[in-house]
């Protein structure tokens, strides 16, 4: 028998980070079993309930958060500096998240990576023919999946 795969995809964000958990049976597809939007700690505790959960012999857990901060380009074009400048602050807090997030998963022997995004975001009706997923999504959730999507 098989490796049970076990991703778990992050969107690092200040207030409200997108979460999933995907997994995937030998011979299987991908399939989210977990999708939301987490505040901080409760990412942290869901991380750490993923892993007592994928403990099992054969199981196989890898935590893939999305690195934004990988990308060359960090210029923030706006119609004023005031503008560029708050989305410049956002991006840097959404940094700072995720690469606590990825301490702590260093800190607790977690396997885990770092997800350049590279391509452009998933809209609603791209995302359900990826991957069959019926209900409402946010763009969190959606970038989430898409960080632990292979």
């Amino acid at each position: 028998m098989g490796k049970i795969l076990i991703r778990i995809g992050i969107d690092p964000d200040l207030t409200a980070s997108g979460y999933c958990a995907l997994v995937k049976q030998p011979f299987g597809k991908w399939k989210i079993e977990t999708l939301d939007t987490l505040d901080f700690f409760t990412l942290l505790n869901a991380i750490e309930n993923e892993m007592k959960g994928a403990k099992a012999p054969g199981n196989d857990l890898t935590v893939c958060i999305e690195a934004g901060w990988l990308n060359k380009s960090i210029h923030h074009f706006a119609e004023n500096k005031a503008v560029a400048g708050r989305i410049g602050k956002n991006v840097g807090h959404n940094e700072a998240v995720g690469r606590l997030i990825a301490e702590y998963c260093e800190i607790n022997d977690i396997n885990h990576k770092l997800i350049k995004p590279v391509s452009s975001k998933w809209n609603a009706e791209l995302f359900r023919k990826i991957t069959g997923w019926e209900k409402r999504t946010n763009q969190e959730e959606r970038d989430a999946v898409r960080a632990a999507w292979v």
